[in-house]
């Protein structure tokens, strides 16, 4: 080329040579930089991960494993000579995280497994309940409780895993649903019947609240144990209500038989007294009736049973024993007044009708002395029959022989005491009239005064 130009054009060319090496530089420079920049990111995405092995939410893991994910991917590249060694610690640590998610879903999945079997044993047991004979509240309230302590354990338990959770759900409601249904049922049923024991036991409850404060302690005694009988008849309420109902009615029996007990003892305290004073009017009989008595005559003995009545009553044990004595003090001093058997004998039963009328309870003990008669009779008639079906052996015989003679003399005694005891018994009658009738004019008389 020509000299001129070729410097020109030389000079050109070695300034766009220099420009280009220029810009290389730069760019190199700059491409340094990125790569550097790309693999401090690099790794402080790295620090970022292990740190997820710190946090306590697995799914706040997993959502944050995915994001730093992306970020790596949106990092560019970096050293080629650092690249292997920088892959194989994200990697490192990001298998690390996701070891620990799988694990953790394994568990979950695991958990999920159990708690769909447990509530399914808890359905079963449910199923189970509702199928019982429901025919007791004692018995109704107790599986309630069950029940409701099922329903109670179910809240406990955990998620049981998408494809079984709504299904196991159900079916334990249904299961509650049938139980409660049958229970339901049962409560209107029992209802009525709830209601007549109820009424039965406040009706109890009103009689013992009427009567416990009475001082006839024998009747009312007897009336009450009658009333718990037919209490524990009259069948259960639902325990809080028969606790209540039951307090109440125990509070008059309790009062009343404790008044009775402090009486009783009392009474006894009263018998014995009585008992070293009838002791002590014996001494002073034995001793009248051996100084003789004909110069005060029968007057004698109407006092001193008249003091014997006045003394009062003796501890059981000892009655018999003592009214023997006493009997026997009397019917010596009707011998030392020269008084026949029989006629002593009708003497006694006068006394005897005499003390029974006026006694307090005179209704009662007339109608006890009655029935002893009764009784006493039944026997002597059951002893005649047999006395008399002993004639058959002497059917043959003669009337003076011997045995068939004391026979007819036994019979013959036996008829005269069944005779003898129906008469006592025609006289107490009588006298049992004439109190009912004294008692009704009385009442009638009491009346026109208060009119």
């Amino acid at each position: 080329m020509p000299r001129a130009q070729r410097r020109d054009l030389q000079a050109e060319y070695s300034r766009l040579i220099e420009l280009f090496y220029y810009n290389i530089s730069i760019y190199r420079e700059l491409q340094i930089n990125d790569l550097k920049k790309n693999q401090e990111l690099k790794e402080a995405l790295i620090d970022k991960i292990k740190l997820l092995q710190d946090e306590k939410s697995v799914n706040q893991v997993d959502f944050l494993i995915h994001k730093y994910l992306d970020e790596w991917d949106e990092i560019g590249p970096t050293f080629k000579d650092k690249w292997d060694e920088i892959r194989d610690r994200f990697r490192g640590e990001v298998g690390k995280v996701f070891d620990r998610i799988r694990d953790h879903k394994k568990a979950v999945k695991e958990e999920h497994k159990q708690n769909f079997e447990q509530k399914s044993e808890l359905v079963e047991k449910v199923k189970a309940i509702a199928e019982q004979e429901l025919d007791d509240l004692t018995k109704l309230q107790k599986i309630t409780k069950e029940v409701i302590g099922i329903q109670k354990e179910w809240k406990k338990i955990g998620f049981a895993g998408r494809a079984h959770n709504d299904k196991v759900w159900a079916d334990f409601r249904a299961a509650c649903d049938a139980y409660f249904a049958k229970r339901d049922s049962l409560m209107e049923e029992s209802n009525a019947e709830m209601k007549k024991v109820r009424e039965a036991k406040q009706k109890l409850i009103d009689r013992a609240k009427e009567i416990y404060q009475t001082e006839d302690f024998n009747s009312v005694a007897n009336e009450l144990k009658g009333m718990q009988r037919q209490w524990k008849q009259a069948g259960k309420l639902l325990p809080h209500e028969e606790y209540k109902f039951f307090k109440e009615f125990r509070k008059y029996c309790d009062a009343f038989f404790n008044k009775k007990k402090v009486a009783s003892e009392e009474q006894v305290k009263a018998a014995k007294e009585s008992l070293q004073k009838k002791e002590a009017l014996l001494v002073e009989i034995s001793q009248a009736i051996e100084a003789g008595i004909k110069d005060k005559g029968e007057k004698a003995i109407e006092d001193w049973r008249k003091q014997w009545n006045e003394l009062g009553e003796v501890p059981y044990k000892m009655k018999s024993k003592v009214e023997g004595s006493f009997e026997n003090a009397m019917e010596k001093a009707y011998r030392s007044l020269g008084i026949s058997k029989t006629e002593l004998k009708e003497k006694q039963f006068k006394s005897k009708l005499k003390n029974l009328s006026n006694a307090k309870n005179a209704d009662d003990q007339l109608a006890r002395e009655r029935s002893a008669i009764i009784q006493k009779i039944k026997e002597t008639q059951t002893a005649l029959a047999q006395e008399e079906s002993k004639l058959d052996f002497f059917k043959f015989s003669k009337d003076d022989n011997p045995l068939k003679k004391e026979l007819l003399q036994r019979i013959d005694a036996v008829k005269k005491e069944i005779d003898s005891l129906k008469n006592k018994k025609k006289r107490i009658d009588l006298t049992i009239k004439e109190l009912a009738q004294e008692d009704q004019e009385e009442k009638l008389k009491e009346s026109e005064e208060h009119n």
